[in-house]
């Protein structure tokens, strides 16, 4: 195989592996060989170079800009964990159709003029050092992962174009302003990471709708205002993370009545009052894990709250604000 480098020029058939000999040598080496032969080889080289590639964690040496083109009818290419530089313009791909799947996550990217993947499915650009506004993926993108970049300004309104979301997470990075309320409306969502942002505002009531949500991660923003009560409404709903915000409201009891939920953080907030035990509102069968915190809770942890608690074997309540209590749990 040739050496591996990724093409500068921006004619469709550029070859992305350059071989050691001088174009103009292989020009005239090759001038005597059929169109088709070409074109053949061409397709050939290319697809050596994408195996290379699509090994993830095979740590290329060599530096690699964009535009890395994609030949051989390659659907699921998986470019992540290599030393991918460069930029994502406009100007650079044209669209793929065929294109399902593309993983660039742990790579050095730093900046999309635009999605080129018109039917992309499955996008992961998580881990690059990607700049800018977000850019919203074609409608048809169910995962779209962007977390731990350095992305900027507003969650645009043209996300909620993506009807078919099931995965995004755009956490760890500094987006601001407030959840759209569009994001109610994905009735497919499975998971929703905005953790570690500078969003505010308060909780969109539309997170009733999310009728297939398992983990709800909000933890380090600036929300504010109470919790919002339709997300009793997520009847598969795992964990909530809301810690490290703004909120203030009373205990919320009425998270006992999710059946799957097992995991409660709602430290570093402003939580206040006592936490008084209801047997009609309490269940939390499944709890495993609940973190209070460094909030204005007051009074008495009640003794029937933890005997409800049957999947939890050790709670620690460590140095809140007013109560100081460490309880392990009576089977």
């Amino acid at each position: 195989m040739g050496n591996c480098s990724a093409s500068q020029s921006r004619e469709p058939s550029g070859n992305i592996c350059n071989s050691k000999e001088s174009k103009s040598k292989r020009e005239r080496k090759d001038s005597h060989r059929k169109p088709k032969r070409q074109h053949k080889e061409l397709k050939a080289a290319a697809h050596d170079c994408l195996f290379m590639l699509e090994n993830p964690s095979n740590e290329i040496k060599k530096r690699l800009e964009f535009p890395v083109k994609i030949y051989a009818g390659k659907k699921f290419p998986d470019l992540s964990n290599n030393k991918l530089h460069g930029r994502i313009l406009k100007s650079e791909l044209g669209g793929r159709k065929s294109l399902a799947y593309l993983n660039l996550a742990q790579n050095f990217l730093t900046y999309i003029e635009h999605h080129p993947w018109r039917n992309i499915v499955t996008l992961d650009l998580s881990n690059n050092m990607l700049q800018g506004s977000l850019l919203v993926p074609p409608p048809k993108t169910d995962t779209f992962l962007l977390s731990n970049d350095q992305l900027t300004g507003l969650i645009p309104p043209s996300i909620c174009n993506l009807s078919s979301l099931v995965f995004p997470s755009l956490s760890s990075n500094n987006l601001n302003g407030r959840i759209p309320q569009c994001f109610g409306s994905f009735g497919l969502i499975v998971m929703l990471h905005l953790q570690k942002n500078n969003l505010h505002g308060s909780l969109p009531d539309s997170f009733a709708n999310l009728s297939s949500l398992r983990s709800l991660d909000l933890n380090g923003n600036k929300f504010e205002g109470r919790l919002a009560r339709s997300s009793v409404n997520c009847s598969r709903l795992e964990v909530i993370n809301v810690g490290n915000n703004n909120i203030r409201d009373e205990f919320p009891y009425w998270l006992g009545t999710p059946p799957e939920l097992k995991v409660v953080v709602l430290r570093s907030n402003k939580f206040y009052g006592p936490i008084q035990y209801s047997k009609s509102l309490f269940h939390f069968s499944k709890l495993q894990i609940l973190h209070l915190s460094h909030n204005e809770f007051k009074g008495f942890l009640p003794r029937k709250l933890f005997q409800s608690l049957a999947a939890m074997s050790h709670v620690a309540y460590l140095r809140p604000s007013i109560l100081e209590i460490i309880i392990t749990m009576i089977m």
